[in-house]
């Protein structure tokens, strides 16, 4: 189907993004935030929280973290605290 990456390309893709076979230009570091309202697909818009001690969630782009992915799927390695 026109527009989709087939299984083969699917994990290379995710692994030049995450992981310690990244490649050069991603971020070392990566930070989840939560939003009462969502953004627009665009990336714009939404509200994070704020107030009562909530702050951005910085997660390191590593293996550990983000595991090779394989066979087109992505699973994320370790348990995220937000709260």
């Amino acid at each position: 189907m026109p527009g989709r990456l087939g299984t083969t390309y699917k994990p290379a893709v995710l692994n030049a993004i995450v992981g310690s076979a990244r490649v050069s230009g991603f971020p070392a570091t990566f930070y989840v935030a939560l939003y009462t309202v969502a953004q627009t697909s665009q990336g714009t818009g939404g509200t994070e929280v704020v107030g009562g001690g909530y702050s951005r969630l910085a997660v390191p782009n590593d293996d550990a973290n983000w595991p090779p992915a394989g066979a087109g799927d992505f699973l994320k390695g370790n348990a995220l605290q937000l709260l």
